[in-house]
């Protein structure tokens, strides 16, 4: 059975395998039943003006005994100033 933070190492690798882009950050972790659901924040273009990069959260399931990905998806996607606002 994975802990919060071996699962944490394994999502960060995954995604990374998975969209071809390095992680910005693990912005959420969910433990269900039989699994780990992962948030994670992505620079999927990179911009001149870093305010300008774009931003995606996707989320990620992992199986919570193998490590396993579940599924992912992208949430959402904005530019890095746009989520910077979001979250203040």
């Amino acid at each position: 059975m994975l802990t919060s933070v071996s699962a944490t190492k394994m999502v960060r690798e995954a995604a990374e395998a998975l969209i071809e882009k390095p992680i910005e950050a693990v912005v959420g972790c969910e433990r269900t039943n039989d699994s780990f659901v992962f948030k994670v924040e992505i620079c999927e273009t990179k911009a001149h003006i870093a305010d300008n990069d774009i931003l995606a959260t996707y989320e990620f399931a992992l199986d919570k005994k193998t490590g396993e990905v579940l599924s992912y998806a992208r949430l959402t996607r904005s530019r890095r100033a746009e989520t910077a606002t979001q979250a203040a």
